[in-house]
């Protein structure tokens, strides 16, 4: 794959030992394509999210906790505690990052762009915004800059989480 947005994790995937973490270890096409299939009815996922896989999809190494690489349990997951809670996304989403099973970061699958917006979704209220939204905007404003972040992060020897 020729990776043109997340050029940085490309680049430093073999560096980010220096904050404790694994070398990320990423997806084939072939599974990239069956989680599309599983996830997203066939149609490819967003190429931000198609490069991360290819890089980190397995195991990321930059701190995403992403259930090892379980996506389809991770969505499942959240699917489920999103209608536990009486919360309603009538659009299709996909789940990248869990914390504390309470609150998970997703973007919409039906969106437009190679670099999707992120979203917060807290399934538990203790976990909502200061302003009380169980959904909201993540402070970064694209999925290949909180990537970028993470990276950093890593490289430097700290963590975002």
């Amino acid at each position: 794959m020729n990776i043109t947005i997340l050029k940085s994790y490309d680049l430093n995937k073999n560096n980010v030992s220096k904050s404790g973490r694994f070398i990320p270890r990423g997806m084939s096409l072939a599974e990239i394509q069956d989680l599309e299939t599983a996830l997203n009815e066939g149609t490819p996922f967003p190429k931000a999210f198609r490069e991360y896989l290819y890089i980190g999809g397995k195991f990321n190494g930059i701190g995403y906790n992403d259930n090892l690489g379980d996506f389809v349990g991770l969505n499942k997951f959240y699917k489920e505690r999103i209608k536990e809670r009486g919360l309603k996304i009538d659009r299709p989403i996909m789940f990248m990052h869990n914390f504390e099973g309470e609150i998970g970061i997703f973007f919409y699958l039906d969106e437009a762009t190679d670099d999707p917006v992120l979203w917060n979704c807290s399934v538990n209220e203790d976990y909502d915004s200061g302003d009380g939204k169980a959904i909201w905007k993540v402070p970064h404003p694209k999925f290949s800059t909180i990537v970028d972040d993470a990276v950093k992060a890593a490289v430097g020897g700290y963590s975002l989480w």
